[in-house]
């Protein structure tokens, strides 16, 4: 089932687990100055995780910063395994309709990927400090190699570029979009790829076969 992200409740669930993912990409990611590397921090630690929330929850507790998350959680793409995913229904500011929709695309793929997703990988994320990396950066890896496919479908069949492009005639999507996403996380599954091979990835991420990639 596809929703718009408006639909979500954003309750203190969700508040908590965007501020959990977000924390994770800015704070692994080199473009804000990787804090988690200049703190020491370290995920396999449990004090450490612990003294993370503790910060993200005394967030949650400012009453003028909550309502801002609340909006960006209702306007953020996510999915619930197996039952619901929610895609944001407006159109960016500043962004060509085109290219807005081959990233409504990435998209849908990337969150499909987490539909697919086999429940040994799943259970694998949790025993790894930085487990964005599978959770979200293979996902990323993966949707970006099926979405090149498309494209290149797209590119070979005007009337699936018409089919995917709202009746419009193909036109090359961002050059972003060819390159995973999710900062270090996506960049070390591409680092897993090169080390395991993407079959192995693929075998870990939607058999369950987590030898494939070094993992129990």
């Amino acid at each position: 089932m596809i929703q718009s992200t408006l639909s979500k409740v954003a309750g203190y669930g969700g508040q908590l687990g965007w501020l959990r993912n977000r924390g994770d990409l800015v704070g692994w990611g080199k473009e804000w100055g990787a804090p988690y590397v200049a703190a020491n921090y370290n995920p396999n630690r449990e004090a450490d995780t612990q003294l993370r929330d503790k910060l993200l929850l005394e967030m949650m507790e400012d009453e003028e910063f909550v309502p801002d998350l609340i909006k960006v959680v209702r306007l953020t793409a996510s999915h619930s395994p197996g039952k619901v995913t929610c895609i944001q229904p407006f159109f960016k500011i500043g962004v060509s309709k085109v290219d807005f929709i081959w990233d409504q695309i990435h998209t849908l793929i990337h969150e499909f990927m987490h539909f697919l997703t086999h429940q040994n990988f799943h259970d694998a994320a949790k025993t790894i400090g930085y487990r964005q990396v599978l959770d979200e950066g293979v996902t990323e890896l993966i949707a970006t190699v099926y979405f090149k496919l498309l494209v290149d479908h797209a590119r070979a069949d005007d009337r699936v570029a018409r089919a995917l492009l709202g009746g419009r005639p193909f036109a090359e999507p961002p050059a972003g979009l060819f390159s995973p996403g999710y900062g270090k996380a996506g960049i070390d599954a591409f680092t897993l790829a090169k080390i395991t091979s993407l079959r192995n990835v693929q075998a870990a991420y939607f058999l369950g076969v987590m030898p494939a990639i070094g993992l129990r």
